[in-house]
């Protein structure tokens, strides 16, 4: 089962996570997959309204 990704804590010293919670209060719509390439990571799309 793949676990989807959530917003760090305030303060948490790791690289990401954080930045979902900006995309979550901006966003219509957002989600995500893992990369395509198979690498580390993964891509996040979202959307805005105008």
């Amino acid at each position: 089962m793949t676990r989807l990704p959530t917003p760090a804590p305030e303060g948490d010293p790791r690289d990401g996570g954080r930045r979902l919670m900006l995309v979550e209060a901006l966003a219509g719509r957002w989600g995500w997959s893992p990369r395509a390439d198979g690498d580390l990571g993964k891509t996040v799309w979202a959307e805005c309204a105008l």
